[in-house]
């Protein structure tokens, strides 16, 4: 697993990408999580087509990840911060953890190389880092900034 973001990797700019789809209980991991929504946008590359997911629950965006439609996974992703700011990218997809009571999720966390986030699921200002060197970076406590869905 990546350990540090990948400085010479651009984030995609949506800007230069259409709006393609929004998902509802996205999968990850084999398994629907419930609230977990994916806006995805598309862009063609030579004779490929790149995608961007922005996942979000309660409208905080929490990640993104991106790479090729055609590939069986994200190539990178990043981890979304207080202020609209963002750690990353890392290589691949994020490794989510969901935390249950029941059948109702409750928590993610999302794993990235030595840093975990995790997302308290109902209240949209508990994101919160959770270990690593990142955490010390960013001040222990990571606000996810609303994001707008297409509907």
């Amino acid at each position: 697993m990546q350990t540090s973001p990948v400085a010479s990797v651009p984030i995609p700019d949506l800007q230069s990408f259409t709006f393609h789809k929004v998902l509802y209980d996205v999968e990850f991991g084999g398994a629907a999580i419930p609230g977990l929504i994916g806006a995805y946008y598309r862009t063609t590359l030579g004779d490929r087509k790149e995608s961007v997911g922005i996942y979000m629950v309660n409208g905080v965006e929490l990640f993104r990840a991106w790479g090729f439609v055609d590939d069986e996974h994200c190539s990178y992703h990043t981890i979304a911060l207080p202020g609209g700011g963002v750690v990353g990218p890392f290589v691949g997809c994020p490794n989510i953890e969901v935390r249950r009571e029941g059948e109702q999720v409750r928590e993610l966390t999302v794993h990235t190389g030595t840093d975990a986030f995790r997302y308290a699921v109902g209240a949209p200002t508990a994101w919160e880092s959770v270990g690593g060197g990142l955490s010390d970076r960013f001040g222990g406590l990571a606000l996810g900034e609303a994001a707008d869905v297409p509907q």
